[in-house]
């Protein structure tokens, strides 16, 4: 057609394809006491920790198709997050019974470990010790290794791309609106083997 590229390539139906190999591929490799997918809504209180998203000031797609599921409370920690912010936040989280934490725009560098950052790692474990958590990583499946601690989540959803389209799905996964049908495609740690996935 005359529109161009981009038209060409990004048609209703290669959005189509898109969305169903994510759904294909979204992997959940920790459910303790089957919290995924959410049930008795009316008797949890959801948060929703995103950390190093650079979506702006406004919450990024993941969080607003949680929010669309039902009430959750949305917050954010980038690396321009101050102490005191960070405390702050870690303090009125651990009022929730459940916080889903998100983990965006992870590197493909290992030499610098796929950007995840001590912060991240001991925001993830102040948390675990808190309250239940809900790992969700939009990245490489090779940084499940530097979240130290990660395994030890309620539960750990791999989303393996900080796409929207990934962002929608996997929350989507979350409260059952899809099921989990992936299978991790590397051994990325001793906790997280080939083939690990559930469905």
């Amino acid at each position: 057609s005359g529109n161009g590229l981009y038209e060409d390539l990004n048609t209703p139906e290669a959005a189509l394809l898109a969305r169903r190999q994510y759904e294909q591929s979204m992997t959940l490799l920790r459910n303790k006491s089957g919290l995924i997918p959410f049930r008795g809504l009316d008797t949890l209180r959801i948060a929703s920790l995103a950390l190093d998203d650079t979506a702006g000031s406004a919450n990024n797609l993941f969080q607003q198709t949680l929010d669309d599921y039902a009430p959750v409370d949305l917050f954010r920690i980038t690396n321009k997050t101050s102490a005191t912010g960070l405390d702050s936040i870690l303090g009125r989280l651990t009022s929730y019974n459940v916080v889903i934490v998100s983990i965006h725009n992870i590197k493909t560098d290992a030499s610098a470990n796929f950007g995840i950052t001590g912060q991240t790692i001991a925001v993830v474990n102040a948390l675990m010790q808190r309250t239940k958590v809900v790992l969700d990583v939009f990245g490489n499946p090779y940084c499940l290794a530097r979240i130290i601690g990660g395994e030890f989540a309620d539960a750990v959803g791999m989303s393996y791309e900080n796409t929207e389209t990934a962002q929608q799905v996997s929350a989507e996964l979350l409260f059952g609106g899809v099921g989990a049908r992936g299978r991790l495609p590397v051994t990325a740690s001793r906790s997280f083997a080939l083939n690990d996935g559930m469905d």
